[in-house]
């Protein structure tokens, strides 16, 4: 079977089968041709998928409605843009802060992308939006759809030197694999959704106070986007928006029972706490759900293993220059599947999210 198989130029079922009929007539060779095609190394270099797995729940992060607003963010870097600095230009950054829960968003105006400029410019967003438990993002070299001058500014971030900084101020600072940009798409929606409005706006170059308030009008119009779809007929003809919950909701608060007589009490505070209520009972009830629909990997894959032989996708090369790999450690999340991996070249060592590796070898494929 295999000699036909390569005769053949590694061609599909039907034409393997026919010329195995040449010389020799196997009974039940079918499903034994597809086992085979299934092990074939060359094969899978040529045409197999990148692996997929079962879309994770939700972080415990993007659900505690309890949170203080802006205490569990996600950052992300955008840029550069040229500023007028006396006769010449400089060059500045956009620091994006998402809220994850609120989705709310605060913009960051950043010189550079030293070490010290970005721990300032979280200092600032705590220092206005309250304190920072928790950070998530995938600022590096390697940023989908990023220009190249800001990668290039990129390289010199020290990772190790941000967490270190961070964690003084008590802020716990992860970082999500390289070219995963779904483990952030609640961050990288925004860089977009900024990135079209600022592309409306005319072509010109700005100073600095002109371009901070230019950030801050779109941050107000980003932060009025609508969250859901209200239907016109559901008597709902005000959306929820980022700002209602970030007006209505200052810190952390404990749950208080209200009623609809409420909405016409003389006391202020039971009025404020009816509407915010109101608005968080309508968050859970129409935003939160719609967060868990799961288009797409919604099937439990085989977990990659240590010891299995991988292809590295690359998209700026073509599939016959793809390195090839060797796994060497896998993480597990807490339902028990793998979503990255740490991989071995012949050169050096990296982590990657398992949708961007293609299975080439398993253990299980030595009977073949």
């Amino acid at each position: 079977m295999r000699e036909a198989h390569e005769k053949v130029g590694h061609q599909g079922r039907e034409h393997t089968f026919w010329k195995l009929r040449e010389r020799f007539w196997i009974l039940g060779a079918g499903p034994e041709i597809r086992k085979m095609l299934r092990s074939c190394v060359v094969c899978r270099k040529a045409n197999a998928r990148p692996q997929r797995q079962l879309m994770a729940d939700l972080p415990p992060a993007r659900t505690d409605a309890n949170a203080p607003a802006f205490s569990r963010v996600g950052l992300d870097v955008f840029g550069p843009i040229s500023v007028k600095s006396g006769r010449g230009e400089k060059l500045r950054y956009g620091l994006m802060c998402t809220c994850m829960v609120t989705r709310g968003i605060h913009v960051e105006i950043l010189d550079s992308l030293r070490t010290d400029s970005m721990i300032n410019g979280i200092r600032r967003i705590a220092a206005r939006r309250g304190p920072i438990e928790q950070v998530v993002s995938d600022m590096g070299t390697n940023l989908v759809g990023a220009d190249n001058e800001l990668k290039q500014a990129l390289r010199d971030v020290n990772r190790v030197d941000l967490q270190r900084e961070a964690l003084k101020q008590g802020i716990d600072w992860t970082f999500n694999p390289p070219t995963a940009s779904h483990f952030g798409w609640f961050i990288e929606r925004q860089i977009r959704t900024f990135r079209k409005i600022w592309r409306s706006m005319p072509v010109q170059t700005l100073d600095d106070e002109t371009l901070r308030t230019v950030f801050c009008e779109i941050e107000g119009i980003m932060n009025s986007r609508p969250l859901t779809y209200v239907s016109l007929s559901s008597g709902e003809v005000e959306p929820i928006t980022p700002s209602h919950l970030l007006l209505l909701r200052g810190g952390r608060m404990m749950p208080v029972e209200t009623s609809d007589s409420d909405a016409y009490s003389r006391r202020r505070w039971r009025q404020a706490q009816y509407f915010a209520a109101q608005f968080w009972g309508r968050f859970k009830r129409e935003f939160l759900l719609t967060l868990q629909k799961r288009q797409k990997w919604d099937r439990v894959s085989r977990n990659l293993s240590v010891g299995d032989v991988v292809l590295l996708t690359d998209e700026d090369a073509p599939r016959g220059m793809w390195r090839m790999a060797r796994v060497t450690e896998v993480f597990e999340s807490e339902d028990g599947l793998v979503r990255k991996v740490r991989v071995k070249t012949r050169s050096s060592t990296y982590i990657r999210p398992i949708h961007k590796l293609i299975l080439i070898s398993a253990q299980s494929d030595l009977e073949w």
